[in-house]
């Protein structure tokens, strides 16, 4: 069985309190929103997703509410959510070793003579 050398975490940027319909009893209640980056990391590199991860917790026991309970007013949040906090930093970087195998590889090119 082969091992896949991609790994994926997130990274909290942002986290808003604000008054929301409960999906459970249909009460205001306040609630928390985490905004989260995904970043993907391999050997040659890591990358931050464009897209953030949105969750929503209560502020009582920190709990997360899935998003098959999320009521309409939490989803058109989130996409206000997106737009006016979007994530910082999108952007893909390499790693020491890749800028040196694309450097030698970029000489080794010039070197060559074509026929």
């Amino acid at each position: 069985m082969k091992k896949s050398r991609l790994k994926e975490y997130v990274v909290p940027y942002k986290t808003l309190k604000t008054q929301f319909v409960s999906p459970y009893n249909k009460k205001e209640v306040l609630l928390e929103v985490r905004m989260h980056k995904k970043m993907t990391h391999k050997g040659f590199g890591e990358k931050t997703l464009k897209q953030p991860i949105i969750t929503f917790h209560t502020t009582t026991d920190q709990t997360e509410i899935p998003k098959r309970y999320w009521t309409e007013q939490m989803i058109k949040a989130v996409d206000a959510y997106t737009k006016e906090y979007p994530v910082i930093d999108t952007r893909k970087t390499h790693s020491i070793v890749s800028k040196m195998i694309s450097s030698i590889s970029r000489v080794w090119l010039v070197l060559i003579p074509t026929h």
